[in-house]
């Protein structure tokens, strides 16, 4: 019994030493909205879109590791790629660098032309 108990936790802790939780996102937030200017139900589809579809070619990138100019540079090909609809690319966008404006405290621009 005693061996049996040790060779589950054994196996447990294994299992648990290669499972990769990668980066946190940051949840849309009433904060996130009034800042950004998107409202937060875009917000919050875009982060939808960020959890489902981003993680599936590559590892999730936080919002805060490229720059805006990066993030618009490679938006386009990544969601090209995934097989994105336009529309679902705009909400991808607008969630990342509305996360992105959190991380920083700075404001920058959205797609749209609005100042974040």
């Amino acid at each position: 019994m005693r061996a049996h108990q040790i060779l589950v936790l054994s196996v447990a802790v294994l299992i648990s030493a290669c499972v990769s939780l990668g980066p946190r996102s940051v949840v849309p937030y009433g904060d996130m909205s009034k800042i950004s200017g998107v409202p937060v139900e875009r917000l919050q589809r875009g982060h939808g879109i960020y959890l489902t579809q981003c993680g599936q070619c590559h590892e999730l990138v936080k919002p805060e590791d490229l720059k805006v100019a990066d993030w618009r540079l490679v938006m386009p090909g990544m969601c090209w790629n995934a097989g994105l609809a336009h529309a679902d690319e705009a909400l991808l966008l607008e969630y990342v660098l509305a996360a992105k404006s959190l991380d920083e405290g700075k404001k920058k621009a959205l797609p749209n032309g609005r100042a974040l």
